[in-house]
């Protein structure tokens, strides 16, 4: 069997297995400056219970054949991971009687949501199984209300054998026309969208022929995802920003609107809550990612604005936590493309500000294909959001067309308008990879965007407002045709980039000495490494034969001068597979 490496991941989430509580420093602060008022807290737990109670029993119950075939792509025949245990039922159970009321769990995370109080996260600190309690923060989006239906356009004078009417221009911007006069329309390909609603997926026209593989409301907990008129007073009002993405991506109404995977498959998820603001609170998100992957999904598609916060809290996500490993949603990114399944995320609508980058989570998510806006004539739309990465990636990764995008209505069921923001130009890129996956079946989330990068319109010279330049989906295919990409064990992959050692960075104020201890889930010491003495940037090589089998590994180290600096961890995890 070969051996890969390790690499530190989901640090952030992990940082205090074995320890003390570790209460995130939003949170903190939050119940300092709000202390009567009740919070929505994750809640993440150290391990998945007694070793003789984790089973795998029920895996089969919620991973689908397609699923399963996704992930072999990836993984060859280990296709179950400690991710894909269920949180410890026994733990939810104890921790019930001291939360307002439970949100969800992630398997994926350890962890469950809350509502709480101050006096609560005290007691749920008293839990020895608990690892870390951090705030659950919303995003918003900015994006234009209906404001009228507009006329009915001319069919294209272009001659095409499909009649796109004013949605060609979007489309052949990035070749997607190209490719539908090859033949490919998303055929056999699933695409999970997340959004706030689709009122009007089953009425409107555009739809006649959508294909529907899968249906879930997280923000009401039942199968509708229209929210039709008669539900009972309290629930959430209807959405209609997924219509919108819907009919961009998936839309085929010919002489008025074609999406570029018209014949792909659905999976209609609503993750966000309707407000002035629209806002998606992370763990409907995450639900959502885990349902799509288990469902069998090829493509996951997300169109999110800027991180933020309702309901009096004030503290944000900040552009330095754009770093690919602090946000819940981003860390949901990472096990998603070690499943193999690819995440297209919208770059955000908040333009030039006046900090390095302007970016939402989970666009800053290195395994994230992040789609920037531009204007009709390619140039940078302004009121696109930017990178780099507060860890120094380029972000976003591609763009398309953000402005004017031609698109259906959510009051009329005939009508189309135009709409502008990266919440369009996200699933036009979704809608081109589509087509990329039905010509290359076996292609592997590293392998798409490898060829999207290398292929767009600034390749040579990437930026950190378009990216790698105007997607061009038709190059993509012509380059995966003559060119040989890189084997299983040369993907940037998480779950493939593993070789035999891996560097445990840590840093000290002064000369110091450390020791270096390897733990496995079950909190048992795997490997202790001798006290060393180190200097400032020092690191640990750890080599994969000291472990005793595949699956996932923590790490803590002690001493008494370690730094706290930015990207410094005292503990960490490890992903270790073979």
């Amino acid at each position: 069997k070969a051996m890969y490496k390790l690499i530190p991941v989901l640090i952030f989430a992990f940082s205090t297995f074995l320890f003390s509580v570790d209460i995130d420093k939003n949170l903190a602060n939050y119940l300092n400056e709000n202390p009567g008022k009740n919070v929505k807290i994750w809640i993440f737990f150290k391990d998945k219970g007694p070793e003789n109670k984790l089973s795998f029993s029920k895996v089969n119950e919620y991973l689908s054949e397609r699923a399963i075939k996704r992930r072999r792509k990836i993984m060859g025949s280990t296709i179950i991971k400690f991710s894909d245990y269920p949180v410890y039922p026994n733990y939810v159970d104890q921790i019930k009687t001291h939360v307002l009321g439970l949100r969800s769990w992630s398997r994926w995370l350890n962890a469950v949501s809350a509502t709480v109080n101050n006096d609560q996260i005290k007691r749920l600190e008293r839990f020895d199984f608990v690892n870390r309690i951090r705030l659950m923060t919303t995003y918003k989006k900015r994006i234009e209300k209906e404001a009228g239906v507009l006329e009915k356009s001319a069919s294209s004078s272009s001659v095409h054998s499909l009649d796109y009417g004013l949605s060609e221009p979007q489309l052949d911007q990035i070749g997607v026309i190209a490719l539908h006069e090859k033949g490919f329309t998303g055929k056999g390909v699933y695409i999970a969208m997340l959004d706030d609603g689709f009122n009007r997926y089953k009425s409107h026209d555009v739809f006649d022929s959508l294909k529907i593989i899968d249906t879930w409301d997280f923000t009401n907990g039942d199968d509708s995802v229209d929210d039709p008129d008669g539900k009972p007073t309290g629930f959430t009002p209807q959405g209609f920003h997924g219509t919108m993405t819907l009919s961009v991506i998936g839309g085929n109404s010919p002489g008025n609107l074609i999406g570029p995977a018209f014949n792909a498959s659905f999976l209609l998820y609503k993750t966000e809550i309707d407000s002035e603001e629209i806002n998606i609170e992370e763990d409907h998100w995450v639900a959502g990612l885990e349902r799509a992957e288990a469902m069998g999904a090829d493509i996951v598609n997300s169109s999110l604005g800027y991180s933020d916060f309702d309901n009096g809290q004030t503290i944000n996500y900040t552009w330095e936590d754009m770093d690919g490993k602090t946000a819940v949603t981003t860390l949901a990114t990472i096990i998603a493309e070690a499943n193999g399944l690819i995440v297209v995320n919208s770059v955000g609508n908040e333009g030039q500000g006046t900090t390095p980058n302007t970016l939402n989570a989970p666009a800053d998510g290195e395994f994230v294909i992040t789609v920037g806006g531009v204007r009709q004539s390619g140039e940078y739309w302004t009121t696109s959001s930017h990178g780099p990465t507060a860890d120094g990636r380029i972000k976003p990764d591609v763009s398309a067309r953000g402005v004017s995008v031609y698109r259906a209505s959510y009051t009329d069921d005939t009508g189309f308008l135009t709409g502008s923001g990266t919440s369009f130009s996200s699933p036009l890129t979704a809608g081109a990879i589509a087509l990329l996956i039905e010509a290359f079946p076996d292609i592997t989330p590293a392998g798409i965007r490898q060829a999207i990068r290398k292929t767009a319109s600034q390749a040579n010279s990437p930026d950190n407002f378009i990216g790698y330049g105007i997607l061009n989906i038709d190059a993509a295919y012509n380059y995966l045709l003559t060119n040989t990409l890189p084997g299983p064990t040369r993907s940037d992959s998480p779950s493939l980039l593993f070789r035999f050692t891996t560097k445990v960075h840590y840093g000290v104020k002064s000369l110091s000495k450390v020791k270096l201890t390897i733990y496995d889930v079950l909190g048992r010491r795997v490997h202790v490494f001798p006290e060393k003495t180190v200097d400032v940037g020092e690191f640990e090589l750890v080599n994969g034969s000291l472990l005793k089998a595949s699956g996932v590994y923590f790490y803590h180290i002690d001493g008494k001068n370690i730094s706290t600096g930015k990207g410094i961890n005292k503990s960490g995890k490890l992903f270790y597979l073979e």
